[in-house]
């Protein structure tokens, strides 16, 4: 008996929502980024089949059972990659699975990014939690990024960037969450604000912007891969 996925199963959705969930995951996401998702029918993760390798008028072999399990196994195969096409169309390239084994039911998809704001749509359809904001450049980037409080921290995507509370860097970037993003903001505005109007020794203060701003960013990147704030001589922005 060939095996027949069910693509309106619950199993099913919940296998969708996984692989899209994971894709989501695996920021910045970029046209012809490949992923390589593994799945295992013994995982929760898993595609509903309706399948009976036992269906028959006479008991079967144990080697014609094995035989069976091997032969469902790859006639699975090209169900899933049959319904994958049909659900990530435009989104995604889904090459050819990558069988491993029969017992169990194990395989890798590979996966080539080709509309990430597709992709994006396709998750808030599905009721995944919104991961990430179109911001529109010369090079669209999907990023979400805010500021959360008790305790401070810089929130992009899933990821969160502590700061340090009652610091240069924390007053900076409350600072610079307060204006849109892309407004630039001078270097004495920060400085007047972070150290107030009685500013002695102004090159120092410069100084300890410039450094706060650096070693957020350097956070930032650390965590993201991109930089949290645009940084020159005398202007700056938040960019995330």
């Amino acid at each position: 008996m060939i095996p027949h996925l069910e693509p309106e199963a619950p199993n099913t959705i919940k296998f969708l929502k996984y692989l899209v969930s994971v894709l989501l995951s695996r920021e910045p996401l970029k046209t012809g980024k490949t992923i390589l998702i593994p799945i295992n029918e013994h995982s929760p993760n898993f595609p509903e089949f309706t399948d009976n390798i036992l269906e028959g008028d006479q008991e079967p072999k144990i080697e014609d059972v094995l035989e069976d399990k091997a032969r469902l196994a790859l006639d699975k195969i090209p169900q899933i990659r049959n319904y994958l096409l049909e659900k990530f169309k435009h989104h995604t390239v889904v090459r050819f699975l990558m069988f491993k084994e029969a017992d169990p039911f194990t395989c890798d998809i590979p996966f080539i990014i080709l509309d990430p704001k597709g992709l994006y749509k396709m998750g808030e359809n599905l009721g995944l939690r919104p991961q990430t904001v179109l911001i529109s450049n010369q090079k669209s980037r999907y990023i979400t990024s805010r500021l959360k409080k008790n305790p401070l921290r810089i929130c992009v995507s899933d990821k969160e960037i502590p700061i340090t509370g009652g610091t240069i860097q924390s007053r900076i970037v409350e600072l610079m969450f307060k204006r849109p993003l892309n407004t630039l903001i001078e270097l004495d505005e920060l400085v007047d604000d972070v150290f107030g109007d009685g500013i002695t020794n102004p090159s120092e203060k410069w100084k300890s912007v410039n450094n706060a701003l650096y070693l957020v960013n350097k956070k930032v990147k650390e965590d993201i891969g991109e930089a949290m704030f645009k940084v020159g001589k005398v202007r700056y922005s938040r960019i995330k």
